[in-house]
């Protein structure tokens, strides 16, 4: 009897918070039908999430409060740029342009027209923006309450997933995944415009999760995940793509548990089937005819001088290929900047302030992940794809952009690599044989 009124009672704290939610959205929906199909988006967005996560038996409370938490940043944040207008670091709003794009699209699509001949398409990130706009409205903050907001909380659960999988507690996971989704200032606010990035990091972070596990045990339906994320990551920024591509190769090779002559086997599957699908995609195999189209001095030169040597982030350091010294002359300042800038004698307007929300930070993040990989690598070898994709992509940045605010952008998925390790510099070396997964 007194169980039957306990859900009589749950169910009628559910339904009245049904239908004070059902009010709140009628009356949004007048003043913003874009704000209340948002949420409507979101909530059904989250649900799914939580259906899939219980689905695959992720049964830590903390991963579910985690993926909340950032969602309700990241959505108060979307709101307060996207109605205030508000961008510190300025830039070439990129952004417009894919909503722009994507509108046009959506335009094409309504009236039956699914060509995309005669429109600027640079890669499918505005035409999944038009698609996504066909069903719903053509309103920027349609794409932002999926592309911000939704995958900003799934880039928390991913994280979250890979700190676990290397062996730190529940509690470094959380606070680590919460770290890097709301409180690094580049990601907040990259993170909260219509960029492609916002879709690159959790792609990223979902094929490190990937390859970590594959590392353990080969499983074909997660090679076959992993390459569909490397096709869609290379189609959105092409050298991202393909130091994930790398990483995967040396880390299976180098870490791999299976014995030497299945390796051996495995490897050169890996190998042959990623080659193709790069050479698929039209990047050659491997990505190699590309590689060597952007590898060339005056792909290099031309990258930094028209892509992002403009503006006042600009450090206008110029490629030199004239020997091997001349090129360390312009490639060690790049690194350095791609890595550890803003420095302070770069500061030089007002907005510059915003970065030592992150860069102080970074310096102890760096300094603790490079301790926890020197201290955990020998016992726990998985921790590896972690360390070679934060560097690979740092150098692929150093080497196209002498833009800091560009360099900014682009080097968040490094810092989420490098975040994910972090946890292992604060606690005990991973003992492999007790598991340490508290």
């Amino acid at each position: 009897m007194e169980r039957n009124i306990k859900n009589i009672k749950k169910s009628f704290e559910i339904g009245v918070f049904i239908i004070i939610l059902g009010c709140a959205l009628g009356a949004i929906t007048v003043l913003d039908n874009a704000l209340a199909l948002s949420i409507v988006l979101l909530i059904f967005l989250s649900l799914v999430t939580f259906f899939l996560l219980h689905f695959q038996r992720f049964k830590e409370r903390n991963l579910y409060q985690l993926f909340l938490i950032v969602i309700l940043i990241h959505f108060g944040l979307v709101l307060f740029l996207h109605y205030t207008q508000f961008y510190p670091f300025g830039g070439g709003r990129d952004d417009l342009f894919y909503h722009q794009t994507a509108v046009q699209i959506t335009e094409r699509f309504k009236e039956g027209n699914f060509s995309l001949s005669g429109i600027d398409i640079p890669h499918w990130y505005p035409v999944f923006l038009g698609a996504l706009y066909s069903i719903t409205l053509p309103d920027m903050l349609i794409g932002k309450s999926i592309c911000c907001i939704w995958l900003a909380g799934i880039s928390a659960v991913l994280t979250y997933l890979i700190v676990r999988e290397i062996g730190c507690s529940k509690k470094w996971a959380f606070i680590t995944g919460l770290f890097l989704s709301s409180a690094y200032s580049s990601y907040l606010f990259y993170g909260s415009l219509l960029l492609k990035d916002t879709l690159i990091v959790p792609l990223v972070l979902f094929g490190l999760l990937l390859i970590i596990r594959l590392l353990s045990s080969f499983n074909w339906k997660n090679f076959i995940i992993f390459i569909i994320v490397f096709g869609v990551l290379i189609t959105l920024r092409f050298y991202t793509g393909v130091v994930l591509l790398f990483t995967f190769i040396l880390s299976y090779f180098f870490v791999s548990k299976t014995r030497i002559s299945k390796k051996i086997i495995y490897s050169i599957i890996i190998i042959l089937v990623l080659g193709f699908a790069a050479q698929f995609l039209g990047y050659g195999f491997l990505g190699i005819n590309q590689i060597k189209n952007l590898m060339s001095p005056e792909s290099i030169a031309s990258f930094r001088e028209t892509g992002y040597s403009h503006g006042e982030s600009a450090t206008h350091i110029e490629a030199d290929f004239n020997g091997p010294l001349s090129f360390l002359k312009y490639y060690i300042p790049s690194f350095l900047n791609a890595l550890f800038a803003p420095f302070p004698w770069q500061m030089r307007s007002f907005t510059y302030i915003f970065s030592f929300i992150e860069i102080i930070p970074w310096y102890f993040i760096f300094f603790f992940a490079l301790k926890g990989f020197k201290n955990n690598f020998h016992f726990n070898k998985r921790i590896l794809p972690l360390f070679i994709f934060g560097f690979g992509l740092i150098a692929a940045v150093a080497l196209f952009s002498d833009n800091l605010g560009a360099n900014m952008r682009l080097r968040m998925a490094a810092f989420f690599s490098f975040g994910c390790l972090a946890p292992l510099g604060f606690q005990k070396k991973y003992d492999e044989r007790q598991g340490q997964k508290a």
